[in-house]
């Protein structure tokens, strides 16, 4: 993994997965996200009250957060989905439960 992302990231993901960095890493990239407008994501849970979403993706596209949060929101299941045969580490993760 180290290789893929080069030494100065692998040094940043040991240091921010420590306990207690984690928390406010997680809780910094939360802040950044919720910061953007997802209306339109909330007509459609809304509209259309879907019983599970299921999202396709490579891991780098966008909505995986947004997608997440509200699933999580709604009380809605969510499946993501990998539509290659990449290597998942290297990809961005969600960062909700």
């Amino acid at each position: 993994f180290s290789l893929g992302v080069g030494k100065k990231m692998s040094i940043f993901f040991r240091i921010s997965s420590l306990p207690v960095i984690r928390f406010f890493v997680i809780n910094f990239i939360k802040l950044i996200i919720n910061k953007y407008k997802i209306e339109n994501l909330y007509s459609f849970f809304n509209d259309f009250k879907p019983d599970v979403i299921i999202h396709h993706s490579i891991f780098q596209g966008v909505y995986i957060n947004e997608l997440a949060l509200l699933a999580k929101e709604f009380d809605v299941p969510y499946i993501l989905l990998m539509n290659s045969w990449d290597n998942p580490c290297l990809k961005n993760t969600s960062i909700y439960e």
